[in-house]
Formats: structure tokens, C-alpha cells, sequence
């Protein structure tokens, strides 16, 4: 349950930021950002949806933002599925 409290508590909050970053063109920042979400998804065991972020934060280190509509809905749809 710990565990479930710090994904409501952080994963918001990091995607706020994440999109600051992104805002901001600041890119190797929203890179880092990424891989700390990425490792809550994890806990969710969705395979498919962290290949894709794993690809987004590689590709924002050189300023690219292919992945980030696909990124968005992944994240969009966890914090749809969160409680609040």
C-alpha cells in the first residue's frame, strides 16, 4: 500500500514538472524526469508502455520530441486510472 501512496503522491507532481521542462525546451531535464517515472511504471508491469518511454527519454537527451503525444496518453490514462 506504501508503494501505491507514493505513485498518488509523486506521479502527478512529476509530470507537472515534466511538462515545465518540456515548456521550457530544456530537454536533458525532462529526460531525467522520464526516468523517474519510468521506474513507477514499472510497478504497473505495462511492458509495451515502457519501451515507448524508454525510447521518449532516450530521444529527448538529443532535444527530439517524437514519443511525447505517446508518452502523454500513457500517462494521461495512469492518472485516470489513480484514485485521487
Amino acid at each position: 500500500m506504501k508503494i501505491l501512496n507514493i505513485l498518488l503522491e509523486e506521479l502527478p507532481k512529476e509530470y507537472f514538472t515534466y511538462e515545465k521542462a518540456v515548456m521550457s525546451k530544456n530537454f536533458f531535464w525532462a529526460s531525467e524526469i522520464v526516468c523517474r517515472i519510468k521506474h513507477k511504471i514499472v510497478f504497473f508491469e505495462m511492458w509495451k508502455a515502457l519501451s515507448l518511454i524508454e525510447k521518449h527519454e532516450e530521444a529527448l537527451i538529443i532535444g527530439d520530441l517524437k514519443h511525447h503525444n505517446e508518452f502523454q496518453k500513457i500517462i494521461s490514462s495512469l492518472l485516470n486510472f489513480l484514485p485521487e
